[in-house]
């Protein structure tokens, strides 16, 4: 439930299924009634037990610590200035998928990191999520040695270091690039960081106008402008960027389930004409 009120701390010691609703609640169209987003200020730690969970709709705030296999983080928000690092997937997890989710690292240290994927991690997704720091110094994205990871249609604000996976159609707004041990396909960087070899472009454009749209909510603002040259720009033709791909950005995070957005009920009713109430809802996928 929505709330002005934190979760707090919340460590998982068994499988879970978080369902909240959603984020920039009120800036998005026919997102909720209820506008408010329901946020932890502590720390979320996924322990030996929790394998398996699945959350989606929520906001953090502070540290998140990933220690077992099969974690699925969709459609949530991460907004805030914990130190050292915002997301820390720890060394030998598996089947991390992490897809359609908002980051805003508010840190600017040249060694602290939004996303670390730490050693020997495998079979880990991360796709279609918005990934910024503040400025370009910190990590947007830092995966260590022996990890495969699957990194495609993000857009990201900060510098990426990755040894081994897959890099593809991606957007890099600002921030240096280091591959290593990997080819690289289809990426757009606003300087020379992926080159123009394999679909890759350099130098482009990224002000609002040219690459993406020229207004628009928090994250809205970040969809590709009518003639970007990230349209149809990725492998096998698809867009580049967060709203590109086979799971696209959802604005606001909604989770995919039916939603009421609009509700309208008087303060009192009546014996004869009882309390008539108004709802809107849509299915979400």
């Amino acid at each position: 439930m929505g709330s002005a009120a934190s979760y707090g701390t919340v460590t998982f010691t068994k499988k879970f299924y978080i369902f909240g609703p959603g984020y920039f609640l009120s800036e998005n169209p026919n997102t909720q009634a209820n506008a408010a987003s329901a946020f932890t200020d502590g720390v979320v730690t996924f322990n030996t037990g929790s394998a398996g969970s699945v959350v989606t709709g929520m906001t953090f705030t502070n540290y998140m610590y990933i220690y077992v296999n099969n974690i699925v983080l969709r459609r949530n928000a991460f907004v805030g200035p914990a130190t050292t690092f915002f997301i820390d997937v720890n060394t030998g997890v598996t089947n991390l998928i992490f897809v359609g989710n908002y980051i805003n690292y508010q840190q600017s240290s040249a060694t602290y990191k939004a996303l670390w994927i730490e050693a020997s991690n495998s079979n880990c997704v991360i796709a279609n999520n918005f990934i910024t720091t503040t400025g370009a110094t910190s990590y947007a994205i830092y995966v260590d040695p022996l990890s495969t990871v699957q990194i495609s249609n993000n857009v990201i604000n900060g510098k990426v270091e990755m040894t081994g996976g897959n890099f593809d159609n991606n957007i890099l707004v600002n921030g240096t690039f280091t591959g290593t041990g990997l080819t690289w396909f289809n990426n757009l960087g606003n300087s020379t960081q992926f080159g123009t070899a394999n679909g890759n472009q350099q130098t482009v454009n990224m002000a609002a106008g040219a690459c993406f749209v020229s207004s628009g909510t928090t994250d809205g603002k970040w969809q590709l402008a009518p003639a970007s040259p990230a349209k149809a720009a990725g492998l096998a033709g698809i867009d580049c960027g967060m709203f590109g791909g086979t799971s696209p950005y959802v604005l606001s995070g909604i989770p995919s389930i039916p939603t009421i957005y609009y509700f309208s009920s008087p303060v009192s009713g009546s014996s004869s004409q009882g309390l008539p109430v108004t709802i809107k809802a849509k299915s979400r996928n």
